[in-house]
């Protein structure tokens, strides 16, 4: 919401001397509606920089599709309230079945969030939806684990 959100990001990756290529930012289907034209514009403006872009929680919020087609997104993320329940609910696996589709329709991405059994992760790539993250791969990790453990990879090549 901040009219300098996207000089803000570039300063910062500047700074640190990154690779936007490197970088995906998340926003929250919510967030979309709040001053649609100045988001499309940041959003476009990302992605022009390198950046990838995906809509973290879809099907949660208004769920407007009249808007989706005209967003410079390049990934949806199915929400874990649908995922949870997706073995047991057949509401929630037709919701996440109808994302994946459509998903697949427009040429995105698609991860599905808050995977915690196999049961889920053999049903979603029975669904073709083999982008997953949650508990059942990993909690999360501090950064500096990570760095530790790739710094001691690397050392060890």
């Amino acid at each position: 919401m901040k009219p300098d959100i996207f000089a803000s990001i570039m300063n910062t990756i500047r700074e640190l001397d990154f690779d936007t290529s490197l970088l995906e930012l998340e926003i929250t289907e919510s967030a979309m509606m709040h001053n649609e034209e100045h988001v499309i514009t940041i959003l476009s403006d990302l992605r022009q920089a390198g950046i990838s872009v995906s809509m973290d929680d879809f099907g949660t919020g208004y769920s407007s599709l009249s808007y989706l087609h005209s967003l410079p997104i390049g990934c949806l993320k199915i929400d874990r309230s649908f995922v949870q329940k997706i073995t047991t609910d057949p509401d929630s696996r037709a919701i996440a079945e109808m994302i994946i589709s459509m998903a697949k329709q427009l040429r995105l991405t698609i991860v599905a969030e808050g995977v915690e059994t196999e049961e889920q992760v053999t049903l979603l790539k029975e669904l073709q939806c083999f982008n997953v993250q949650g508990f059942y791969y990993s909690r999360p990790v501090p950064a500096e684990e990570i760095m530790g453990e790739y710094v001691q990879r690397m050392t060890m090549n």
